[in-house]
């Protein structure tokens, strides 16, 4: 099951780090699959202004102005 909501990307404004709220609806679902102080790859897609955030033991992802490809394999991408 994918899970979809909006949130916010905040900055303090002393430093450059920015933080990506997840909803507590989120991660109380049995499907979550990150826990606290584990580490993630955070991929950016600069051409469809997006971000995927994945396990660090996941699989490879690459991003690219044709798209997205995990394992070989092209992910579909729709846009509303």
């Amino acid at each position: 099951m994918v899970f979809k909501m909006e949130t916010k990307i905040t900055q303090n404004k002393n430093i450059q780090t920015q933080y990506v709220t997840i909803p507590a609806s989120i991660i109380r679902a049995s499907r979550y699959p990150f826990k606290v102080n584990k580490k993630v790859k955070i991929i950016t897609n600069p051409y469809r202004k997006n971000i995927i955030i994945a396990s660090d033991k996941g699989p490879i992802i690459n991003v690219s102005s044709k798209g997205v490809i995990t394992n070989k394999r092209r992910m579909k991408i729709v846009e509303k």
